[in-house]
């Protein structure tokens, strides 16, 4: 799953709501893992994936990727 929100919208729930939205289509549809790459810069995303439930699967110098099984 991938979400940009532009600059003038950051810090404003979108990202979060656009993530819980794909979640809630992806449970209806039958999928049953969801991963996320986030950059290592974006600590406020890391940190809402964490909130949501997905936990780190692995990482590297840019990046960390987390999982969440649905």
């Amino acid at each position: 799953m991938a979400v940009v929100v532009g600059d003038p919208w950051q810090g404003q729930g979108i990202g979060q709501a656009l993530c819980l939205h794909c979640l809630k289509i992806a449970k209806e549809i039958g999928i049953k893992k969801m991963w996320m790459e986030i950059l290592k810069v974006n600590s406020r995303m890391l940190s809402r994936a964490e909130k949501m439930g997905f936990s780190k699967a692995s990482s590297d110098e840019d990046s960390v990727k987390v999982l969440l099984e649905l």
